[in-house]
């Protein structure tokens, strides 16, 4: 399920507030080791979603402002104008 955001840069803070909500076991061990009745259950299942989006957008964030901050703030204006 974290194959791409389970390491992405920005993620990792995500993960370790997600494994107080597992009584510290980290979220991507648990999508391994729990059954697929426990990971596919309502609290459980809500918590790795919401997870799984908020890591992509953390994901996403970082690498957006790596690029931004290599080709500089006016570069990053002027695509987002011509759009």
């Amino acid at each position: 399920m974290f194959a791409l955001t389970g390491d992405a840069p920005g993620t990792a803070g995500l993960f370790f507030h997600a494994a107080g909500l597992f009584g510290g076991r980290d979220p991507r061990l648990v999508v391994r080791e729990e059954s697929s009745e426990a990971v596919h259950g309502d609290r459980m299942g809500q918590i790795l979603c919401t997870l799984q989006a908020l890591a992509a957008v953390a994901a996403l964030r970082t690498c957006y402002r790596s690029v931004s901050s290599s080709l500089g703030a006016e570069a990053m204006d002027a695509a987002s104008v011509s759009r």
